[in-house]
């Protein structure tokens, strides 16, 4: 039994590893310049509804993805290689802030603690990776794992704060990834409205 598990740990490893720091590296790579997202969130649908205290939240729906999630109406998006989607802050922002769905096919009977075994271990191969807290949770209201972090965004650059959280159903993976800067001290100030687009996330296929 001991060896089954070693050996299914080593195929998640390997198997999630573009995934987790596909997502992780996306959200730090979308920190930069917005000139490379194409749309806003506004444009997604027409029914807006409003969460306190003052963010205006549009629902964003991808039956490709399988996904739906309330998004602020004034962030920019990009759909990524039919596989993900971009959210960034738009430019007038004081703060800058990324949240980056992922979807990934995997193995259909990896257990969720065995898959965060294996994304945990990838993103600690990251450069100056340090894991703050690890916890279980629920996403779309299932089982799901969340961790918070810091790393750099790129070799020799400031450090700066993300989360990342992660659930499986029906043969996928969704990873959900936050990150904001520059410096660790911005994770704060756009948390609210990331935890409100992870309570309103759902899958829809």
């Amino acid at each position: 039994m001991f060896h089954k598990k070693l050996l299914i740990l080593i195929v998640v490893t390997l198997a999630t590893l573009s995934s987790v720091i596909a997502a992780a590296y996306m959200a730090s790579i979308i920190l930069q310049p917005v000139a490379a997202q194409n749309k806003t969130a506004a444009a997604v649908t027409a029914t807006a509804k409003t969460s306190p205290p003052t963010t205006d939240y549009r629902v964003y729906n991808n039956s490709g993805l399988g996904i739906k999630i309330d998004v602020p109406s004034d962030w920019l998006y990009k759909e990524i290689n039919n596989t993900a989607v971009s959210f960034v802050t738009n430019a007038s922002s004081t703060s800058r802030a990324a949240v980056v769905v992922l979807t990934e096919n995997i193995l259909p009977d990896i257990h969720l603690d065995i898959f965060t075994q294996g994304s945990i271990k990838n993103l600690q191969m990251i450069p100056s990776f340090h894991l703050i807290t690890s916890n279980t949770t629920t996403l779309a209201s299932n089982p799901a794992h969340q961790i918070v972090f810091t790393s750099p965004p790129s070799a020799g650059k400031a450090l700066n704060k993300g989360m990342e959280i992660w659930t499986l159903k029906n043969g996928k993976a969704y990873i959900i990834v936050y990150r904001a800067g520059p410096g660790v001290d911005k994770f704060s100030i756009q948390l609210p409205v990331v935890k409100h687009m992870i309570d309103s996330f759902q899958i829809t296929k």
